[in-house]
């Protein structure tokens, strides 16, 4: 089945996380394209996962996804293991562990969209090959990136390290990308540079592509034809689970962009959703629309531009 136009199409694996912290242990739904959709239709638009998953995803996180309005049409289920990652959280410190990775997602299942508005590419480990970029590139108005799969590798034990990738002509393929984040360890490990204002920079010179660098409570950077901006994050309370506020950033200002917004309004409309996501557990912080831009302004005007 080939699908017509539609506004927002997040590509990647859709997760089982257990998580262990103070003595219990949870299981939840995860992925960046769980977080990316939740929040477009948060946002106000239609959105539609293209994902694997296997025989030991629970299909209670599938009709999570349908209760929050989310089409699940293109998730498909093999027989295979699900990509599972276990997190331990041992004080101020956080262990990330890949149990299990499902088959990776092929041109096969990419060819069910026809055209969208915004396709977010959502890496949590290696989930489609970055050659199939330039495939999507062509069904879409705007292409958006989160590398953080991409600079995941295992060691022996299964621990999560990150480390530059081995993808021949990797910067050819992200060239073909409107939008690219990375969280600031990931962006250092991408281009080697340290510094983010740098790293961020380094990302848009070789890409063309909108470059975001977040860090965490102290905000983000982008690079882009306009130049390099400090863009504050909302300080709206205790961060209570940070978990996904990349991907929700990346999701919203591919979305504002889509809209006609220019880049910087656009960066202060993402700041403010991950920054008022972080304040509950999982999903439940993520904001609709109306709470978002209640607070934009306040962010906005307090843009520096550092570059």
């Amino acid at each position: 089945m080939v699908l017509g136009s539609m506004e927002y199409v997040a590509v990647g694996y859709l997760t089982i996380d257990e998580i262990i912290s103070e003595g219990s242990v949870t299981r939840s739904l995860g992925g960046s394209v769980a977080y990316g959709a939740i929040a477009a239709k948060r946002y106000g638009v239609t959105p539609y996962i293209i994902s694997k998953v296997g025989y030991d995803f629970p299909e209670d996180f599938l009709l999570l996804l349908s209760r929050y309005g989310i089409a699940v049409e293109g998730v498909k289920r093999v027989n295979a293991p699900s990509t599972f990652f276990r997190l331990v959280y041992e004080k101020d410190e956080r262990k990330v562990v890949l149990k299990s990775r499902c088959q990776p997602i092929t041109l096969k299942e990419l060819e069910a969209v026809d055209r969208t508005e915004v396709m977010h590419v959502g890496y949590v480990f290696h989930d489609i090959d970055p050659t199939c970029l330039k495939y999507l590139r062509e069904k879409c108005r705007i292409i958006a990136v989160d590398v953080q799969g991409l600079v995941r590798f295992t060691d022996s034990t299964g621990i999560v390290k990150l480390r530059q990738p081995s993808y021949p002509r990797l910067w050819e393929m992200l060239s073909k990308v409107d939008v690219i984040h990375g969280e600031f360890k990931e962006a250092e490990i991408l281009t080697g540079i340290a510094n983010p204002k740098t790293s961020a920079i380094r990302i848009f010179n070789r890409t063309g592509a909108l470059s975001a660098v977040t860090l965490g409570i102290k905000g983000s950077i982008i690079a882009c034809n306009e130049g390099v901006f400090k863009i504050p994050s909302l300080q709206v309370g205790k961060t209570v689970d940070p978990t996904g506020a990349g991907d929700i950033y990346t999701a919203i200002l591919s979305l504002a962009l889509s809209e006609g917004e220019d880049p910087i309004y656009a960066a202060a409309i993402a700041s403010v959703a991950s920054g008022k996501s972080v304040t509950e557990k999982a999903f439940k912080g993520i904001p609709i629309r109306r709470e978002i831009f209640e607070h934009v302004e306040a962010v906005y005007n307090n843009i520096e531009k550092i570059g």
